[in-house]
């Protein structure tokens, strides 16, 4: 059974909780995903990070509201808006490795 849906009035005077985010490397790739869990003091906040082959819950990190506004983090109000961030990364990074995969492909027929 699935768990209900946090609507966005919910959230309303809980801060970040409830959301679910991306953070990204120095390159732009996905690295870690996860949702915000709860408070542990002002500005802080505990962060459960999921696996990324089977999605199961991983380890908690702590996180400062300054740190999570940063470029580095996305944050998305709700799991449908994660996943669809999640998805269209990939198929961006998918189309990327063709696009490369089909550059080298022309490169080693003009180097014959």
């Amino acid at each position: 059974m699935s768990k209900p849906k946090l609507q966005p009035n919910e959230r309303l005077g809980k801060g970040l909780l409830g959301f679910f985010g991306h953070s990204y490397n120095d390159d732009g790739a996905l690295e870690w995903q996860f949702r915000v869990i709860r408070t542990v003091g002002q500005g802080s906040y505990a962060i459960q990070l999921f696996e990324w082959i089977v999605g199961a819950p991983s380890e908690i990190v702590i996180l400062t509201e300054k740190e999570l506004s940063t470029p580095k983090y996305k944050l998305y109000p709700d799991e449908d808006a994660w996943r669809h961030a999640s998805d269209e990364y990939h198929r961006l990074q998918t189309w990327k490795e063709a696009q490369e995969d089909r550059r080298q492909r022309r490169l080693e027929k003009v180097a014959e």
